[in-house]
């Protein structure tokens, strides 16, 4: 948990959950699934002041979830054309054995386009809460991090909702046989978090930006990058994998 740019309480999340979904491939775009999520979450503060301690360091789960995917791109790893969309509710009910009774919903979408070895993408996000009942503190929305607001700290925005824009630039350098090469951009993003966690904290739209040197690599795409925030955050990564 953040105040402004500085971590003052660190928690472990201990989470054990089972389901069962039914789905249906919606023709080659993507595929729809309902079903039944439970379990359990444990928290225990591992830095911080005593006021931080949980009054109830555990979390039962018990939730409907719906999902539709929708994935018309043309790579996982550096998507130069296509579009993908996911949308999810999670309805959590005590009488399915939860702690609380909360909507939560999620979605984003990202689209891809090329000329060249130039390619552009741009993406949203959003999360909310369906109802009058607010989102407990355990299942909030966590942000920040690399091409998720890449000039601030993973984690430094934590709140009730939450709303997102990115648009990334790259440019191919090389081409490998194996791999999908070597790519160089930038990108340009703007988010909001709603009802913070920490009174104080900022609720109006924050902008971000980052340099990026990129390859594909037998351990999955990996980034070096460099992010700018406002308010003198700055941020340095190596990254590893999907962002």
């Amino acid at each position: 948990i953040f105040d402004g740019s500085v971590p003052f309480a660190t928690y472990s999340n201990r989470s054990t959950t089972g389901g069962l979904d039914l789905g249906s491939q919606i023709t080659k775009y993507g595929e729809l699934r309902v079903g039944f999520v439970g379990g359990s979450r444990t928290f225990t503060l591992n830095s911080g002041p005593s006021s931080m301690v949980p009054a109830d360091d555990n979390a039962d789960v018990g939730a409907v979830r719906a999902r539709l995917r929708i994935d018309q791109l043309d790579s996982v790893k550096f998507p130069r054309s296509g579009y993908a969309a996911t949308a999810e509710i999670f309805d959590s009910r005590t009488r399915f054995g939860a702690l609380d009774n909360y909507t939560r919903w999620e979605a984003d979408l990202l689209t891809a386009g090329s000329s060249g070895d130039n390619t552009v993408q741009f993406a949203l996000k959003g999360g909310g809460t369906i109802g009058s009942a607010p989102l407990p503190i355990y299942d909030q929305f966590s942000f920040g991090g690399f091409l998720r607001m890449s000039g601030y700290r993973t984690g430094q925005f934590y709140g009730e909702s939450l709303a997102f824009a990115r648009l990334v630039y790259y440019r191919k350098l090389s081409k490998a046989v194996l791999t999908e090469g070597v790519y160089a951009g930038a990108s340009f993003e703007a988010g909001r978090i709603g009802s913070p966690l920490v009174p104080g904290s900022p609720t109006d739209v924050q902008t971000s930006g980052s340099l990026i040197l990129a390859s594909d690599t037998p351990l999955g795409p990996m980034y070096l990058a460099y992010g700018v925030g406002e308010n003198g955050n700055r941020t340095v990564y190596f990254f590893l994998g999907r962002p």
